[in-house]
């Protein structure tokens, strides 16, 4: 077991708890308040236990040593419990497609997981032509809530569950060569978040109502003759 340190001059941002030195992790402002912000972690340094972890925003810009990075990155103290919390909360797995195209898609697995949604969500038959909601995440992140949800329009079913579909509408969050109206998103079963409402069968032309069911008659009380 690690030794106990004697001292903890430093505390945590978020919780206040007191930290020793080798205790401290250090997380951007985006990682410590936000949420769906995708994040890079680098390995723990030796006898540390948290990687220092910035969003992409601050990475990239770190990494590209624009001006006032470092400043803007407003780094806060963590310690590993309130870690834990917000790496949960931001998006540490995307691939360097991801990167390229400018967003990832989040499942519905790490979605609920954050919401704490209730109820399942019961996707069903996934048709040409049906209407899903997805969650789309910037690369790099460009806000706190860094996380917008769209509807996607099936277009077509490929192999192994790959799902081709149409963007709805324009996004908020993300620039139109990165993401517009009519773009195809490709995606899989578990990236949907909700789903549209069945539209209700139609009747078939000339289709018999039915009989209303008989009245039963009241029963007529015999009186008593006395």
């Amino acid at each position: 077991m690690p030794a106990i340190p004697k001292e903890r001059p430093y505390h945590c941002q978020l919780c206040d708890a007191a930290l020793a030195e080798e205790e401290c992790g250090f997380v951007c402002e985006h990682v410590a308040h936000g949420a769906w912000n995708t994040l890079l972690a680098d390995r723990a340094a030796k006898g540390k236990s948290i990687p220092d972890t910035p969003c992409t925003a601050c990475a990239f810009a770190m990494e590209a040593k624009k001006k006032n990075a470092e400043a803007k990155a407003n780094i806060h103290i963590v310690c590993l419990a309130c870690y834990r919390k917000q790496r949960a909360q931001n998006i540490d797995t995307f691939t360097k497609e991801d990167v390229e195209r400018g967003y990832v898609l989040v499942s519905r697995r790490h979605y609920d997981s954050v919401v704490k949604r209730e109820i399942n969500l019961e996707v069903g038959v996934i048709e040409v032509g049906r209407a899903l909601k997805l969650g789309f995440s910037p690369i790099p992140s460009t806000h706190p809530i860094s996380l917008e949800r769209m509807w996607v329009r099936v277009t077509c079913l490929m192999k192994g569950g790959v799902i081709h579909g149409s963007l709805a509408n324009d996004p908020e969050l993300f620039k139109r060569k990165v993401l517009k109206a009519d773009d195809t998103v490709i995606f899989k079963a578990g990236h949907v978040l909700e789903t549209e409402l069945p539209k209700p069968a139609r009747k078939a032309k000339g289709e018999p109502k039915p009989k209303p069911a008989p009245k039963k008659k009241a029963a007529k009380k015999k009186r008593n003759r006395g």
